[in-house]
């Protein structure tokens, strides 16, 4: 199957803060969850065909003061309905997609460690690869 998937945020509904403070590591975690809005273009036996659909995601962040001690992490995760988007990555990325009842779970980054030096994480998929 050949895709590509888009989305834009459309919403941020929380965004918690705790103090990380343990005998190893002290720091901050930050928890974001909201709503985005997903595109897919997909090519099918009855030609390209485009969905959409509004998807929740959640997004964790582990931000550590000494970086000795520990490494800073990252996770993301996209909750797709499994009639809609969900189905589709399901079938095309298996390892990344998890479907259960009636959701489909899409992890970009699973506790994603940032190493020093590096100043972003990508997440992403051409054409299904």
């Amino acid at each position: 199957m050949s895709f590509r998937l888009f989305s834009s945020l459309k919403e941020i509904e929380s965004i918690e803060a705790e103090h990380i403070d343990t005998d190893s590591t002290e720091g901050s975690k930050f928890v974001v969850a909201g709503k985005v809005l997903s595109h897919i273009v997909f090519v099918s036996r009855k030609g390209v065909r485009l969905l959409t659909e509004v998807a929740n995601f959640t997004m964790t962040i582990k931000d550590v003061d000494i970086p000795e001690a520990a490494k800073d992490s990252f996770d993301l995760a996209f909750v797709y309905s499994q009639k809609g988007i969900g189905a589709l990555l399901h079938e095309a990325l298996p390892d990344l997609v998890n479907c259960i009842d009636y959701t489909c779970i899409l992890k970009l980054a699973e506790e994603k460690t940032v190493e020093e030096g590096e100043g972003e994480i990508e997440a992403h998929t051409a054409s299904g690869d």
